[in-house]
């Protein structure tokens, strides 16, 4: 794998970028750009005055819904599987916040350029339909999650996920951090962190957690887990 300083210069460790036939990726190469963007930063949304759609192929992003009063949960996740702001692509004037979870590396295009090229690519168009509506269900059982199950449960199927699209089994992310994905007190995912560390299934010391025992967090988690994973092997099935 090149890279350029930090940045990876392979576009198809990006899950749609890869699965797309030679011809319609070589209409997308010569307009992506290589991009970084650093923790906290917000690569898309109601806050950022940019105009881009991004493939990442190297870490994750969170969309993110913020209330009036400044508390915010997160509603779904975009790693390499996918790509974050095709709310830009289709002229949507109401779109989530995207906001880097850590250093996210991957591949930025103009949305216009982006819109032009679906209009004669259709596995790129179909591609980008079928990942939409996934991440669709991701959030609508987030929704549900969060306000129906135990915060164990949540936590587990929110760190499962995340390893899944990051592939990796080890973060680094503080408790404020979890709390605010979660929509959760910061005790209570400190008290909760806590159970699953005695549990022996994770591992957290300043900032950084690991996932020790994955099928038994797994088996901690909600069903939720399992419905989103399934979702996501289902699009790379349709996308291969």
């Amino acid at each position: 794998m090149a890279t350029n300083g930090h940045l990876t210069t392979d576009p198809r460790l990006n899950g749609i970028l890869k699965s797309l036939p030679e011809a319609e990726y070589e209409l997308l190469s010569a307009r992506l750009r290589p991009r970084r963007f650093e923790l906290g930063a917000e690569l898309a949304g109601p806050n950022t005055s940019r105009d881009i759609v991004f493939f990442p192929v190297e870490g994750i992003c969170s969309v993110v819904v913020t209330m009036d009063n400044g508390m915010s949960v997160e509603v779904s996740t975009v790693g390499r599987e996918g790509v974050a702001g095709l709310g830009n692509v289709f002229g949507v004037p109401i779109t989530p916040a995207y906001t880097c979870q850590h250093d996210l590396h991957g591949f930025a295009m103009v949305p216009a350029e982006l819109r032009s090229i679906m209009a004669v690519a259709p596995q790129l168009t179909s591609r980008l339909a079928i990942y939409a509506q996934v991440q669709y269900a991701e959030a609508a059982q987030s929704a549900a999650c969060n306000r129906l199950h135990e915060a164990h449960e949540r936590l587990a199927r929110w760190l499962l996920v995340l390893a899944d699209k990051a592939g990796s089994d080890e973060f680094e992310m503080t408790h404020d951090f979890i709390a605010q994905m979660l929509g959760s007190r910061r005790p209570t995912v400190s008290l909760t962190a806590r159970v699953l560390q005695h549990a022996g299934l994770i591992d957290y010391r300043r900032g950084n957690i690991a996932i020790i025992d994955r099928e038994g967090l797994r088996a901690s988690a909600c069903e939720c887990y399992d419905l989103i994973a399934r979702s996501y092997t289902q699009l790379a099935k349709a996308t291969a």
